[in-house]
């Protein structure tokens, strides 16, 4: 029940169905789960409730196909700030990787934290997985290119630590006051910074609460 009915092929068709994502995106950021209808999103899209069904059988395949389009939106955008970032100098890089992955949740925080809510109840789990694993390996691919005499496991696990400090820090501005700025952004970068350094300079386990990480020099990614 979470698959289209029929995917659109013509202009006007794909107009429809994003006219009805963008309706459900809407009904959302407004009213939250508890408003989410297939006759509210059909009223905020402009169609008929049965040109809605034609596309979807009901009100979570319209969520499934909105959480996969934003998804879908989020390592398209990655993958372009990855590209960009291949010149930068690691910070800088880090901060465009950062300001791309925060920028839906930034832009329409309430739309965020509702579809959030949904998708805890639409068993796109394993799809879930793919989409961080695909993330992980975009940030393991940008840190390879900065700092290249480390192992790709290590910039895996460190790129994987990164991404779900990221999630975390998003997911509690949202629950703090809903707003997700330039300060989150620079926390975001220091953490990932931090954790990259745990990654790639561990601590001796004796030394941990003692251990000051060393200055590095000009030379030095990190």
């Amino acid at each position: 029940m979470l698959t289209p009915r029929k995917q659109p092929t013509q202009k006007r068709s794909v107009a429809t169905v994003a006219a009805i994502l963008e309706g459900a995106a809407q009904v959302l950021e407004r009213h939250g789960s508890d408003g989410f209808t297939t006759n509210a999103i059909a009223e905020r899209a402009g169609v008929s409730i049965g040109t809605l069904y034609q596309y979807y059988p009901d009100k979570n395949a319209v969520a499934a196909a909105l959480s996969r389009a934003v998804r879908a939106a989020l390592v398209e955008r990655m993958a372009g700030a990855v590209e960009a970032a291949r010149g930068l100098r690691l910070r800088k890089g880090l901060r465009l990787l950062a300001t791309a992955a925060l920028q839906s949740d930034a832009a329409r925080p309430r739309f965020a934290r509702a579809l959030d809510a949904l998708e805890e109840h639409l068993g796109l789990n394993e799809e879930g997985l793919a989409i961080y694993r695909e993330l992980t390996a975009q940030g393991a691919r940008f840190l390879k290119a900065k700092i290249p005499g480390s192992s790709i496991a290590e910039l895996s696990a460190a790129a994987d630590d990164m991404l779900a400090a990221s999630n975390a820090l998003a997911d509690a501005a949202l629950r703090r006051n809903g707003v997700i700025g330039d300060d989150l952004v620079e926390r975001v970068v220091s953490v990932s910074l931090e954790l990259l350094r745990s990654h790639l300079q561990p601590s001796p386990p004796k030394k941990i609460a003692s251990k000051r990480y060393p200055k590095t020099d000009q030379s030095s990614p990190l």
